[in-house]
């Protein structure tokens, strides 16, 4: 096989690697999960307004980050307006809290605490986070994909 026909076979099955890896499965009647996706930036307790902004700007776009990825994964999903569930028991409010965000000149960490429920009830809570010294959307994007991945883990395992 040539070089550039290899090439092609690897990006191939890395995308098809990538792109499928946070799908979370349909349930058993076929129908796939509907979410509902807050994320609270954790500035109550924060009295620097720089900070404030910050963890806004990284809130607002990791809900809309998480958004894409479950869409991608061909959920439906949405952004919730408040930090409280629509009241809709048939879809799944993932709630993410942003615990500590810092930024340096050299690098950006974040830590967060997500729980996911359904009708009220907790199918999944966790914490995670990520360092990294490129930009902070890879932080945001990595913890994403880790909610993401374990969500489906929770599906594959029973969880709903």
């Amino acid at each position: 096989m040539s070089g550039f026909r290899m090439l092609i076979v690897v990006f191939a099955g890395l995308g098809l690697f990538v792109g499928c890896r946070s799908v979370p499965p349909v349930a058993t009647d076929g129908s796939k999960p509907v979410f509902e996706v807050y994320v609270d930036p954790g500035v109550s307790g924060v009295s620097d307004p720089v900070q404030k902004k910050r963890r806004s700007e990284v809130g607002a776009w990791m809900a809309g980050d998480c958004v894409d990825i479950l869409a991608r994964g061909g959920c439906a999903a949405s952004l919730a307006s408040s930090g409280t569930p629509s009241g809709d028991a048939t879809r799944y409010f993932l709630k993410i809290t942003i615990k500590d965000y810092r930024w340096r000149y050299m690098g950006t960490s974040l830590d967060v605490e997500y729980k996911l429920s359904r009708g009220g009830k907790c199918v999944l809570s966790s914490s995670g986070g990520c360092g990294t010294s490129r930009n902070w959307r890879n932080c945001c994007r990595k913890i994403n994909t880790d909610i993401v991945d374990a969500i489906r883990d929770a599906f594959s395992a029973g969880k709903r």
